[in-house]
């Protein structure tokens, strides 16, 4: 009884439609998936850029601190 149900015209469409949407299902959560790691790919680039900055901002107020200057926060230099 159940084969005759899965085997008819109506069944088949039933079964066509459900491995359609299971396949839909797969490809959305690997597009999801993919675009996750794309956007933290991003932000984790971003985020370098900005702590490159920062250290080279603190190393040049360490250089100014080590030729024995005074760094002027207003300005952004060292003065001897």
């Amino acid at each position: 009884m159940m084969w005759k149900a899965l085997t008819s015209p109506a069944g088949m469409i039933v079964i066509a439609a459900l491995a359609f949407a299971g396949i839909l299902y797969y490809v959305y959560q690997e597009g999801k998936s993919n675009g996750a790691s794309a956007v933290i790919e991003e932000r984790n680039k971003a985020d370098r850029e900005i702590v490159g900055g920062a250290r080279n901002a603190r190393d040049a107020v360490d250089r100014c601190y080590a030729r024995g200057g005074m760094w002027q926060r207003e300005t952004g230099t060292c003065s001897q």
